[in-house]
């Protein structure tokens, strides 16, 4: 299980510029061997857990 603070442990030497000063970004695992863009976040609850959100599920055809 990850924590905040262990969250907060992994990303304070993280760097916020790749080698070629473009913004890293924050993903995540989707599927097998699958991954997303984070694009938002939410707390869950009165706990003030965090959820990591993207738009992998959400259709994004206009062929409906």
């Amino acid at each position: 299980m990850m924590t905040v603070k262990g969250l907060k442990e992994i990303l304070k030497d993280w760097p916020e510029e790749d080698s070629h000063g473009d913004p890293t970004e924050v993903w995540m695992e989707t599927g097998f061997e699958l991954s997303s863009q984070v694009s938002t976040h939410c707390r869950l609850g009165s706990h003030g857990d965090l959820l990591l959100q993207s738009n992998t599920f959400e259709n994004h055809s206009d062929d409906r």
